[in-house]
């Protein structure tokens, strides 16, 4: 195996777009924590930390719901085998 080094460059380039991208995220998404720490106290940003901290609770009972609701959907969908489909495909293609 080889190194294509004009392929490598050609991925570069593609990636590069994308790599800039997450790291000025990343930056925008935590930079408001520095400037807190070094403008304040360590109290204080204990209190703004304690304060941003987000816990995702819809985001733990959507995931699994949708998860099961696709698992569901999928099963009645027509071209189906089983008895889900029936219903589908009677009322449907009637």
């Amino acid at each position: 195996m080889r190194l294509h080094k004009t392929l490598l460059k050609e991925r570069r380039a593609y990636a590069l777009p994308f790599t800039l991208s997450v790291i000025v995220q990343v930056i925008q998404q935590n930079y408001h924590q520095y400037a807190v720490a070094f403008h304040f106290d360590a109290a204080t940003f204990a209190i703004y930390s304690v304060g941003c901290l987000q816990i995702p609770l819809v985001d733990f009972m959507a995931t699994p719901a949708s998860n099961v609701m696709m698992v569901r959907m999928t099963e009645e969908l027509p071209g189906e085998r089983g008895p889900a489909s029936a219903p589908y495909l009677a009322r449907h293609h009637a």
